[in-house]
């Protein structure tokens, strides 16, 4: 009787989600045959005529919306015509037309409104560091990241990382130069192409490295980069985190969304260039473990006290989505389909995460019923606390809500 209620309010909570993501499905069955009664609108800064990426076109009379794309374009499927339309965007003025006054494809110019920029923002200076991190540059574009070998060691009592990342890369084009990001106060030791030491140069947080010879296009490289260094601590939830428990046990946590994954680690630091697998290897002093992204591999005790924890990422993963989680954690697990569900929590704790987590079996079963099986098998699923609200980390989710329903003890569905 609790499972069905309980599947009851889980099935209540998704239906609104499920009816937005049928929505979307329809919508992008309808991509690949495209109707003569579509309508296709370019969106564009009246004054400057740029295109406004991230426009939200909203068709009001079916309550459904679709962004601009780089380009400043939308397409509206038939499906959702003829309807008013609404056109909202950060810092411009609302517009509206109906779509009987529009053809086929429109061109629709939006008025910049200073007046509407938020008053920090408004502060702000974008600098060249900005630009080396936002951007999609030639030497970022120029190749794919195929996989990341992280093997790192954290020093505690020294706030301290160091290690290496063997990347795997293919050239999209011809070139001899790649962009890896990492932040500019920890130290590249060394950075290494068929075992011989690469030229490289440092701006703000991104590294050039230089190559002795041009790498064709259709080629796979590896390099390894060895990095050390005290990473800070910032952005929304800390960035890398040497926190401790209220029993003063060390509690050390990685959240590195929008500051960024190379904050704490080389790599490719934007979201649009995943690997297709990945390794995490972290050695951490024995007593504490690391829980980290994919399947735990092997656990090995080291000499001087220290013991390393290695994971296997099978599928492709985004960089924010690394995660350390280092403390003195108890585990618990059970079996759903084959699969394991770990869950990782401090000892006392315990007996509270077993009672909320019995949510984790109808939640799944709810999700693959609606949406499909659960992506990362191979993997398994995990649940880990932490001393924030939780980050999407995929395979090893951060959980931080006080074992209890809603988020951090309110419920936003309205349900």
């Amino acid at each position: 009787m609790i499972k069905k209620n309980m599947m009851n309010k889980v099935r209540q909570i998704t239906a609104g989600m499920l009816t937005l993501i049928l929505v979307a499905m329809m919508t992008i069955v309808g991509c690949g045959k495209k109707s003569s009664s579509d309508i296709n609108i370019v969106v564009l800064d009246a004054s400057t005529q740029v295109p406004i990426e991230g426009a939200l076109v909203y068709m009001k009379d079916f309550r459904h919306a679709v962004r601009t794309d780089r380009s400043g374009t939308s397409r509206i499927p038939r499906e959702f015509l003829p309807s008013e339309i609404q056109f909202t965007a950060k810092n411009y003025r609302r517009a509206t037309i109906h779509s009987d006054a529009i053809a086929r494809t429109h061109v629709m110019v939006m008025d910049y409104d200073s007046s509407l920029v938020n008053p920090f923002e408004a502060e702000r200076v974008f600098t060249k560091a900005d630009t080396l991190r936002g951007s999609y540059g030639p030497y970022r574009a120029n190749n794919d990241i195929k996989t990341y070998k992280l093997d790192i060691q954290i020093d505690i009592a020294r706030k301290f990382i160091m290690g290496s990342n063997t990347i795997e890369f293919a050239m999209l084009e011809d070139g001899d130069r790649i962009q890896i990001d990492l932040f500019d106060n920890l130290a590249v030791d060394s950075i290494l192409y068929q075992g011989k030491k690469l030229a490289y140069t440092r701006e703000y947080n991104a590294v050039f490295i230089d190559f002795p010879l041009q790498l064709e296009k259709g080629s796979t490289h590896q390099i390894e980069f060895f990095y050390s260094g005290n990473p800070i601590e910032t952005g929304r939830f800390g960035g890398l985190s040497f926190k401790e428990d209220s029993l003063g046990n060390p509690w050390i946590f990685t959240a590195c969304q929008n500051i960024g994954a190379s904050l704490w680690w080389p790599n490719k630091d934007q979201q649009p260039d995943e690997v297709d697998r990945m390794w995490i290897n972290v050695t951490v002093p024995t007593g504490v473990m690391d829980v980290s992204n994919g399947k735990l591999e092997a656990i090995t005790e080291l000499e001087n006290g220290l013991t390393r924890y290695e994971w296997k990422v099978h599928y492709p993963i985004n960089n924010y989505c690394v995660s350390l989680n280092i403390g003195k954690y108890t585990h618990f697990s059970e079996e759903y389909r084959g699969m394991t569900l770990n869950y990782y929590v401090l000892p006392y704790h315990l007996d509270q995460a077993k009672k909320q987590f019995r949510q984790v079996i109808p939640m799944l079963e709810c999700f693959e019923e609606h949406f499909g099986d659960y992506p990362f098998p191979k993997d398994g699923y995990k649940l880990v606390e932490v001393p924030y609200s939780g980050m999407e980390h995929q395979s090893a989710i951060t959980y931080g809500n006080l074992f209890k329903n809603g988020y951090l003890d309110r419920d936003w569905t309205g349900v």
